[in-house]
């Protein structure tokens, strides 16, 4: 299961602007959790397209909030698999919400865990090869930034999970693959992609 059984909001970040047009809500069912196989879904296109994220989860509710509050506001971090049918911007956001098309965890790491203006640097391999390790600029007060701007859209509740992309493209999936997110080797998702 995922470390949160059920978020209530999936809010997903795409560039590191966090521009109005650069993020999506994932449906809550489509959250799955680690060591997972998922199945392609009924009639779509044959292929998976992958964006590792981190995970930031919400501990207090947020609205309309400063930096500082949002720093406060910042329970944990996890991994997401941001998984669908489409490449993102090339088709509907509905190509992203099918069950399972949100691998979240294996578990929360509190932000205490890095050191203060650490980095948050995403690892992903298939199939046992690296096929990306990002550079990411993203750490906890740069995420307090993001989530501060964001609370100005949207009111954030304890649970739910805002992604965001930290310096690895979106890849598209063979058939059949293992996929492993890691962060600062402190954290790290598995799951497969059926045929």
């Amino acid at each position: 299961m995922a470390p949160i059984r059920r978020p209530g909001l999936l809010l997903m970040v795409t560039d590191s602007a966090a521009s109005r047009s650069a993020c999506y809500v994932k449906n809550p069912n489509a959250a799955t959790g680690p060591d997972s196989t998922l199945a392609m879904p009924e009639g779509e296109h044959p292929h998976l397209y992958l964006l590792g994220m981190l995970g930031v989860v919400i501990g207090r509710p947020l609205f309309r909030v400063t930096a500082g509050q949002a720093v406060r506001g910042i329970a944990a971090l996890t991994l997401v698999a941001d998984l669908g049918t489409e490449r993102l911007g090339s088709g509907p956001t509905d190509a992203r919400q099918f069950p399972g098309a949100c691998v979240i965890g294996p578990a929360l790491v509190t932000v205490d865990e890095f050191p203060r203006g650490a980095t948050w640097a995403l690892g992903v391999r298939v199939n046992g090869r690296v096929i990306g390790s990002g550079a990411s600029a993203l750490n906890l007060e740069q995420a307090a930034a993001l989530v501060a701007g964001l609370s100005n859209r949207y009111a954030f509740r304890p649970g739910d999970i805002v992604g965001f992309p930290a310096g690895t493209p979106e890849i598209e999936l063979p058939a059949s693959s293992r996929v492993s997110l890691s962060i600062n080797a402190a954290l790290e998702l598995e799951f497969a992609t059926g045929a």
